[in-house]
């Protein structure tokens, strides 16, 4: 990675999440060309059976136009993390030693996908923790170490047998930022040490930061999306 890539990638905004909008404005155009065809029919027994087709039109067009809405907003918030996370390595002159020390061989490489289906993570993009900083690109975040106030895991519940559990940090900011996720289930054993050592990286660079491997919070993803809207 170079100086140039990495500035390029913090100004992205998930792929996952711009698909999406533009297959929902497809089908926004669809809807909206529907309602507008139903206008031409005259005779009652025609419109009759239109006015329902149109009746699910318009329902379908206010929920994408709240979804889109939702996605856009997530997004936003995506660009702004790297946008922040730009300002806080260009201002303190540590962005060419943040790359220097991402580049660094043999380094700890782990992901956290999207938690809770809102499509706002870089689902290809690799976590890791170098010498001084916390690399949180699937969040197009990057912060240093004194940044960190607590360490928790968060499970999204999707179904009755099947959650996805998120190691996350929380910063002076209150924001979260999940590190690690995986599938969660009595048939899947978590990543332990691979979490205690993570645990015991950011102790060890911000000895005030409050470090557990604690599931802290159970959320349904269900809800999850419904508050986020």
């Amino acid at each position: 990675m170079t100086a140039r890539k990495l500035k390029k990638m913090l100004k992205k905004a998930p792929f996952s999440g711009v698909s999406m909008i533009l297959v929902l404005i497809a089908l926004l155009i669809l809807f909206l060309l529907i309602i507008i065809k139903s206008l031409e029919y005259k005779d009652i027994p025609s419109r009759i059976g239109t006015l329902l087709l149109t009746a699910g039109a318009v329902f379908g067009t206010v929920l994408i136009i709240r979804n889109i809405s939702i996605i856009l907003s997530k997004a936003r918030k995506v660009r702004e993390n790297g946008e922040k996370s730009l300002r806080f390595l260009e201002s303190n002159g540590l962005l060419e030693a943040a790359v220097a020390e991402y580049n660094h061989p043999g380094k700890t490489m782990f992901r956290a996908v999207d938690r809770d289906k809102s499509m706002d993570k870089f689902i290809s993009r690799h976590n890791t923790l170098t010498e001084n900083f916390i690399f949180a690109l699937s969040s197009n975040q990057i912060i240093g170490y004194q940044d960190a106030v607590r360490t928790y895991i968060v499970r999204y519940n999707d179904s009755e047998t099947l959650s996805t559990e998120v190691f996350t940090v929380l910063t002076k900011d209150g924001e979260e930022i999940d590190l690690l996720s995986y599938t969660y289930s009595l048939l899947v054993k978590p990543p332990h040490e691979l979490i205690d050592w993570i645990c015991s990286v950011i102790k060890a660079k911000n000895p005030n930061c409050e470090v557990s491997s604690a599931v802290e919070t159970v959320k349904n993803v269900c809800d999850s999306a419904r508050s986020d809207s």
